[in-house]
């Protein structure tokens, strides 16, 4: 880190409730080191969409629909970041979520990871593990991680 404070910021996002909500964090991070916003999905390449059955659309344009959604949802996402942040990026990788994100980190030279997490225990973790942990323990430069009110997060039911 810089003396000045952080210049780039990585907001990592999978669109759920908690990375909306991590979302006004990272916008009052950035305005106040004057940082330069990276907004960033990663498309989970553990799901083989070859795996998928549908008439007509080949794996490709499947994982090129999911790349072009993925974007819209990420310009969606920066319309509600104010205009007076005006240095942003977004990108969207395919990959192993925590392995794509610290590379983008690494490759941009972010300072700074600000990301929501589900605080998700159990079963669930013990079999899937937390992208958010693993970015935790291998990112080189801090996270912040924010996690949402209980009473935003929908719970599953049995």
């Amino acid at each position: 880190m810089q003396e000045e404070g952080f210049k780039k910021i990585l907001f990592p996002t999978d669109f759920s409730v908690a990375s909306d909500y991590a979302l006004s964090y990272a916008v009052s991070m950035v305005k106040r080191f004057r940082a330069k916003l990276f907004l960033l999905h990663v498309i989970d390449s553990t799901y083989d969409v070859s795996g998928f059955y549908i008439p007509h659309i080949s794996t490709e344009k499947l994982q090129q629909e999911m790349e072009d959604s993925a974007e819209d949802m990420l310009k969606k996402m920066s319309g509600k970041i104010p205009r007076s942040i005006t240095a942003r990026e977004s990108a969207v990788k395919t990959g192993i979520p925590h392995k794509a994100i610290i590379k983008f980190a690494k490759d941009k030279g972010i300072d700074m990871i600000i990301m929501g997490t589900h605080g998700k225990a159990g079963v669930d973790h013990f079999f899937f593990g937390s992208t958010t942990e693993r970015v935790l323990k291998q990112a080189d430069c801090p996270v912040l991680t924010i996690r949402p009110p209980k009473d935003m997060l929908v719970k599953r039911r049995a």
